[in-house]
């Protein structure tokens, strides 16, 4: 790969975030990344996120409370996982184009790396990638997705079907929640990257991928006493009004999706070859059913414990209440995340807690000013975290 002496049009687009980014001050923001980097995360919050490539010049930007961080490159930078599938899947030129470089029989790829923290503060809703491309042959296409071995696949489509006919220059923009009838953000999720390549002619100039992030709320009480925390909750302004109980139907899926879905229920990076030997089907037919059945029908769970998980004690608790909103709100000021399942009638509820004297005392005068009507406390014999 060729590197250019300067970068052209250096810092010439701006990168924006969502007028709607949760921001924390700075001193917020510098004690946190202390309590992640105890629970041994690398602290790279991300609130809302934009990755800007242009010609020449890779911008990725950060939006970490009201601090920035550029971090710049003069050429694509696609990773060793996405160059070794080139190299056993194409016949051409070995290796990657640079960015306005015009070569016949190469591959042009890129890597967008580090997009999330699976599992933390941010939750992709929306991604939209834009290519600037000439078109210099009619079977050219256009490939994303997250590649982790030679035998993987990913998304293709021909630049004419993209509107870019041969010989012709265009952006094109790519609404990642559709591709080929694939919605790609739970992909990017699970793997916190997205590869993109263009074979293998045609010529890329710039590269932009914009992702909207839903700002997961970081528990109000994780800087405070767990006592203190909980004298919070009871000061809450409680008020009438209950979850809406939604049915998505029947869960439609094959005995196999079932079994991918008990082997990575865990670990939603385990390995494909990992499953494929306990389900007894080829690697690529897990991955293809993972993304396609099982993914799509899960939710992303957050969890924030500022001490460890296994610091907490924990209570399971089912409550009879006409106040479920305002309940939910203001178990936001405990330190860490609860658990909440809503049941035909009621709530269970899953209390991480320090002091099991401070947790009873306020449930029980929660349960006296009538915010709850009833309550029952379960001791589980046995529990397992997924």
């Amino acid at each position: 790969m060729k590197k250019k002496s300067e970068a052209k049009n250096k810092g010439a687009e701006a990168v924006h975030f969502p007028k709607k980014c949760e921001c924390m001050p700075q001193k917020t923001v510098e004690k946190l990344q202390e309590v992640l980097k105890r629970q041994g995360i690398d602290g790279k919050l991300r609130l809302c996120k934009e990755v800007c490539v242009k010609i020449g010049t890779l911008t990725n930007t950060l939006a970490f409370g009201h601090c920035k961080v550029p971090v710049e490159s003069e050429s694509p930078q696609p990773r060793s996982e996405l160059l070794a599938w080139i190299d056993d899947n194409y016949n051409g030129d070995p290796g990657t184009r640079d960015f306005g470089e015009d070569r016949l029989d190469q591959f042009w790829a890129h890597s967008f790396t580090d997009l999330a923290v699976p599992g933390y503060l941010c939750e992709i809703q929306g991604a939209v990638l834009e290519v600037m491309v000439r078109n210099k042959h009619g079977n050219d296409t256009l490939n994303v997705g997250c590649i982790n071995s030679p035998n993987d696949s990913w998304e293709s489509k021909r630049l004419t079907d993209l509107g870019v006919q041969v010989g012709q220059k265009k952006k094109i923009t790519v609404d990642l929640r559709n591709v080929n009838g694939t919605n790609l953000l739970g992909v990017i999720m699970s793997n916190g990257f997205l590869d993109v390549a263009v074979q293998d002619d045609s010529t890329v100039y710039c590269v932009k991928l914009s992702l909207r992030c839903r700002c997961i709320t970081i528990p109000q009480g994780w800087h405070l006493p767990f006592d203190k925390a909980a004298q919070n909750v009871l000061r809450y302004q409680f008020e009438e009004g209950n979850l809406e109980r939604e049915s998505c139907g029947i869960l439609d899926w094959k005995e196999l999706d079932m079994r991918i879905f008990d082997s990575m229920k865990e670990n939603v990076r385990r390995p494909f070859t990992e499953v494929s030997e306990i389900t007894g089907v080829f690697s690529s037919t897990v991955k293809e059913h993972f993304y396609k059945h099982v993914l799509p029908r899960c939710n992303v769970a957050h969890y924030f414990f500022p001490k460890g998980y296994d610091f907490y004690m924990k209570n399971l608790i089912r409550i009879h209440t006409k106040c479920e909103k305002s309940i939910i709100n203001a178990l936001k000021c405990l330190p860490c995340t609860t658990y909440v399942y809503p049941l035909e009638k009621g709530l269970i509820i899953t209390l991480f807690h320090e002091n099991i004297n401070i947790t009873m005392t306020f449930i029980e005068k929660m349960e006296e000013n009538g915010v709850i009507e009833h309550y029952t406390l379960f001791t589980p014999l046995w529990y397992d975290h997924i």
